[in-house]
């Protein structure tokens, strides 16, 4: 932050809602500005109901990880599932939870051994199991993992976002656990991959295809609207690697889902594009 910009700052956010063009709310924030800090302003809530409000979380640049370590953050924008409990498991065998976060809480950072973890997220006071991720969290980094969608909407999942990162200039996706929700995974429904290609403003979806016709790639938004629809070619079975442009979407959380030429989903995944 540059010295002109210390101290306290308003925010004003214009949120268009659903229904006439011309219904807005008007959102203020303060925030006490501070030196080698970075700032994210979340939207959070829905329109259908006017209930949208704004969350401003910092990001202290000094506060980086241990050499080979991961720092990260809960935060919690789930509107209808409550408080929640989070519990990770790394492939070195640690295990991490996070307790009782509610909607629109979010944690102190914690550092991890990071690389491949499995994400599970509960009702807090151990109630049902609301979905189960899988991903990565990349090693050196600072991220905010983000607990998206609508359990109504069927659209529950995670988002990982960066706080490491400050060069935002152009649309990226800055991304992605994979989920398939702990129902599907009882049902042996295979997960899907989804990497940022930042380069080419796209994400790559990875996934195996059986080859009985053609797939199809489904963005998603947090409403459960099919915003992006990407058809695969058919006859090609396995790994498959295919690339879904970014700039026909707007900045926000969405999930992505995979169904093959049977109409059964392989699996689906969460992305987040910041533009």
């Amino acid at each position: 932050m540059v010295d002109d910009l210390l101290g306290p700052t308003i925010t004003q956010t214009y949120v268009g809602l659903d229904g006439p063009a011309e219904q807005f709310q008007l959102l203020y924030d303060t925030v006490n500005v501070r030196t080698d800090t970075l700032y994210t302003l979340f939207l959070v809530g829905t329109g259908m109901d006017s209930n949208v409000s704004t969350v401003i979380l910092p990001t202290n640049w000094n506060n980086r990880p241990a050499p080979g370590k991961v720092r990260f953050r809960l935060f919690h924008t789930i509107p209808d599932v409550g408080s929640v409990d989070l519990s990770m498991k790394f492939s070195d065998g640690e295990e991490r939870t996070v307790q009782g976060v509610g909607f629109k809480g979010h944690s102190e950072y914690i550092e991890v051994s990071g690389g491949p973890v499995t994400v599970r997220c509960l009702q807090a006071g151990g109630g049902k199991v609301l979905f189960e991720s899988r991903g990565i969290l990349p090693y050196d980094s600072t991220y905010t993992l983000l607990l998206t969608g609508m359990e109504k909407r069927k659209t529950l999942g995670s988002t990982l976002l960066n706080d490491s990162y400050s060069g935002l200039q152009r649309p990226m996706v800055q991304f992605s656990t994979v989920a398939t929700g702990a129902e599907a995974e009882a049902k042996g429904v295979r997960g899907v991959g989804i990497w940022p290609n930042p380069s080419r403003d796209e994400f790559v979806v990875e996934y195996v295809s059986s080859g009985r016709g053609e797939d199809r790639i489904e963005v998603v938004d947090l409403f459960g609207r099919v915003v992006l629809r990407r058809e695969v070619g058919a006859g090609i079975v396995g790994e498959r690697l295919v690339g879904v442009r970014t700039e026909g979407l707007s900045s926000g959380s969405y999930r992505v889902r995979v169904i093959d030429g049977a109409g059964m989903e392989v699996g689906s995944g969460g992305v987040m594009v910041v533009k």
